[in-house]
């Protein structure tokens, strides 16, 4: 098969602000069908991408109020694999930012066929259009990225009335 255009992956950090990432649970420990959050779909997206790309994304979870996060998976983790990463929403953004923009990271894309494009990586706030932890968790994200003197575009992905009935 010919490839007719370059391949290019920008490395990203998924921040999910209060209820886009934490769905109740069933018994079995997955969320409920109807109780699905942007989170569970952002992962079933994932399924179609190359999975070496993972090493470029990384997710948080961080609830209004709150200083701490959670680092999240993109896939599915075994009981082998532990609880979830916690901590101080800064320390784990620049855990999170060496991790996708590293030589590891960026090697592995590489040799995947894919390009990485200089430059600071995507971030993607999402949350609900009537919080506001919004502007807090982006001036978290911008005094964190001072100390590498990066620039990059934050993006809001903004959900209306989530997770509560449309009147």
């Amino acid at each position: 098969m010919i490839q007719l255009t370059d391949r290019y992956f920008r490395p990203t950090i998924l921040i999910f602000l209060d209820g886009t990432a934490s769905a109740p649970q069933t018994p079995g420990g997955s969320p409920k069908a109807a109780d699905r959050t942007i989170y569970d779909y952002f992962r079933d997206l994932c399924k179609g991408l190359d999975q070496r790309l993972y090493q470029g994304i990384g997710l948080l979870h961080i609830n209004a109020g709150e200083t701490d996060a959670r680092l999240l998976p993109i896939q599915d983790q075994d009981d082998a694999a532990g609880s979830p990463v916690e901590g101080p929403f800064a320390d784990l953004l620049n855990k999170t930012l060496q991790n996708i923009q590293g030589v590891v990271a960026g090697d592995v894309i590489t040799m995947a066929g894919y390009t990485v494009p200089p430059g600071p990586p995507q971030i993607y706030i999402i949350g609900e259009t009537d919080s506001p932890w919004l502007q807090q968790v982006a001036d978290w994200v911008i005094e964190g990225l001072k100390r590498y003197a990066l620039s990059p575009l934050i993006y809001y992905v903004l959900i209306d009335r989530y997770g509560r009935p449309v009147p």
